[in-house]
């Protein structure tokens, strides 16, 4: 993914195909979104409709985390919990896998799209991003291959 904006869907869109993405947050989101609010401000991140910023308003206080230097934070099965600052709303399942390298002809397979946006969200979260497992596993396999060209 070379931006994250490149991912997300227009709001409309993202209303359309999964209305739940912009349901309101509780009043205990409020308040731990507030504290997250702070702590971007206060190590110097912002963040715009061009630079969207992903945060988990929905975790505890003690386990609010932050990516380092503007990156938001990995994926997990519960991603759903997920909300797009600057967009005001949360993440869909497609933008979820979106963002761990799935292809839109990939998305658009007719068999995904029947399956429940719950379990779209649990593929995301147990997902790895393609390029990253292509980093790892070339190497390995190289090496695996030159083995067996070895006598």
């Amino acid at each position: 993914v070379d931006a994250l904006n490149d991912v997300l869907l227009q709001d409309a869109d993202a209303k359309r195909m999964e209305p739940q993405c912009c349901r309101p947050l509780t009043t205990c989101a409020k308040e731990k979104m507030t504290l997250i609010k702070a702590k971007l401000a206060a190590r110097g991140i912002t963040w715009s409709r061009n630079t969207p910023y992903i945060i988990d308003p929905h975790t505890s206080i003690a386990r609010i985390r932050l990516g380092m230097s503007g990156a938001s934070l990995c994926l997990t099965t519960r991603c759903n919990e997920f909300y797009v600052l600057a967009r005001n709303r949360y993440i869909t399942a497609i933008e979820a896998l979106k963002i761990q390298g799935f292809h839109q002809g990939d998305l658009d397979q007719q068999t995904l799209m029947q399956t429940p946006a719950s379990q779209r969200f649990k593929m995301a979260g147990n997902s790895m991003h393609v390029d990253v497992m292509a980093a790892i596993l070339e190497p390995l396999v190289r090496m695996l291959h030159w083995s067996k060209a070895s006598p």
